[in-house]
């Protein structure tokens, strides 16, 4: 399809596809995939100011973000941060504990690892502040050391560290 034509449709289509990956609907989102170029599928949702794969990975369809991932040219895709709170898609999988989606994000692009939300946090240190213990250690042994011990990931290496300490609970009880 050419770009006149995702002119025409897209806007509509798109609205139209963001439903059927927040219903987990595969074929009607295979559908609406295959009417639109991967150009249009990277519109931000302007409800939400997520990506189509932002709004799967909160559903926590796996297959359904595998079909947005490979229907892209490129893992670039996976870099695109949310309008609102600066997350990426692999953040929103985080943020629901979709540890099966985290995994994959991340064997598709190291990259996310070191992109950091508007609050300057890296995903790994996100996963330990939410709780996700399994998730923040798969992220951690993931994470470049360099990306938490640079100027930019102290934060988040200091997040690491004091949200481990509080989840030991009252030092030693």
């Amino acid at each position: 399809m050419n770009n006149n034509a995702d002119n025409f449709f897209g806007d509509r289509h798109l609205m139209l596809l963001f439903d059927a990956i927040r219903d987990g609907d595969l074929n009607m989102t295979r559908q609406f995939l295959r009417m639109m170029t991967p150009q249009a599928v990277k519109k931000l949702d302007p409800d939400t100011g997520k990506s189509a794969l932002h709004l799967a990975a909160m559903a926590g369809n796996m297959d359904v973000v595998k079909e947005l991932i490979e229907f892209l040219p490129n893992d670039d895709f996976l870099e695109v941060q949310g309008i609102c709170d600066g997350h990426t898609a692999l953040v929103d999988a985080i943020y629901y504990g979709i540890k099966d989606i985290v995994e994959y994000m991340v064997g598709r692009n190291k990259r996310i690892l070191e992109i950091h939300s508007n609050g300057g946090l890296l995903p790994v240190a996100l996963a330990f502040v939410w709780g996700y213990k399994e998730i923040g250690q798969f992220l951690y042994e993931e994470t470049p050391h360099e990306a938490l011990s640079s100027q930019e990931g102290t934060i988040s290496g200091a997040t690491i560290l004091t949200t481990t300490i509080r989840s030991l609970g009252e030092f030693g009880k």
